[in-house]
């Protein structure tokens, strides 16, 4: 039998599949139908039992742990007192998180949510760029308020940790690839340290709040997929939001109305809003130190190259921009 780094990425969900429905025994939970969703970072589920919707995540191994994931949870629930829109995990026996067992396959964490009804908008509008900036907001606020247990363990995406908590070994590139992301990384060191690290600029985010992560429902925004959340700057969060938006032809006046939805509800720094643009490089070299990193999916293997050359483009546009 084929190990599963080997597999075709359907033959991966196929020897996942069973870990699912473990899942939905633990919790006691009959299903008409389990229909795959994506298979990425981790790979997850709809489930359906009549007119009830869950989703069901599997975790990949080697990435979050027991503690990690339960923290998650622990998160998640903070903003739920808040009234944000976003998944409510389901608990049975006081346990959110289990592992699970399959043949052929490496023990896997798996927790199961309520469904978020909603739709996704790829783009950014000038009609929703205010309203994600407001969601935005509203979520720092709450994080200026969070108070995590004893037990809280989630990572710091720091001056180092932004890189290194993704893993991915960068030392394929070419020597003036490396130079280039080492130019990005000290320039954002350099201004990441004048920001600070209080509880006005510094603190809990989604960390991955990109147009994938984020519906819309009935004009609502709705926050999905806490997966990477973690210590970090809230101008990073929103950095990483606004970076899948950068080729879209008006996207000064979408970052614009995008800041002012989120100042409506909560103050940020002309220097931290100085900042975007080279955090959006950081994020780029983030997301390739990720995909470098995920050898075991055939997907990321494939856009390794096309990624290497969306950042050094980038980049490149970032500081020739900057020297003009």
């Amino acid at each position: 039998m084929k190990a599963y780094e080997e597999l075709t990425a359907r033959g991966q969900t196929r020897r996942i599949r069973p870990m699912a429905l473990s899942l939905l025994k633990e919790h006691n939970r009959p299903y008409d139908s389990l229909n795959l969703i994506h298979h990425g970072e981790n790979t997850t589920y709809r489930v359906k039992k009549g007119d009830q919707n869950y989703l069901c995540r599997i975790h990949r191994p080697g990435y979050q742990t027991l503690e990690t994931i339960n923290s998650e949870m622990e998160f998640i629930e903070h903003y739920r007192t808040f009234e944000l829109n976003v998944p409510k995990p389901l608990w049975t026996n006081k346990k959110a998180v289990f592992t699970l067992q399959a043949p052929n396959i490496e023990d896997r964490f798996g927790v199961l949510f309520d469904w978020r009804h909603g739709k996704f908008q790829t783009k950014m509008t000038k009609k929703n760029a205010p309203q994600i900036g407001a969601f935005m907001a509203r979520m720092h606020l709450a994080s200026e308020q969070f108070e995590p247990s004893k037990s809280f363990v989630r990572p710091r995406l720091d001056y180092r940790g932004i890189y290194t908590v993704m893993g991915g070994d960068l030392s394929s590139l070419s020597n003036n690839d490396r130079d280039l992301i080492e130019i990005v990384k000290k320039q954002a060191d350099a201004r990441l340290r004048k920001i600070g690290q209080n509880k006005n600029t510094f603190g809990m985010v989604h960390g991955d709040f990109h147009a994938g992560n984020r519906l819309f429902n009935k004009g609502e925004v709705v926050a999905i997929d806490f997966d990477d959340c973690g210590w970090s700057w809230f101008i990073y969060d929103i950095s990483v939001c606004l970076s899948y938006h950068q080729t879209q032809t008006d996207y000064d006046a979408l970052e614009k109305l995008f800041f002012e939805g989120y100042r409506a509800l909560r103050p940020i720094s002309k220097f931290e809003e100085e900042s975007l643009a080279l955090l959006v490089q950081v994020r780029y070299v983030q997301i390739l130190h990720w995909i470098a990193g995920r050898t075991d999916n055939p997907r990321f293997v494939k856009r390794l190259p096309e990624y290497v050359m969306h950042t050094r483009d980038s980049i490149n546009a970032f500081l020739d921009n900057k020297s003009t």
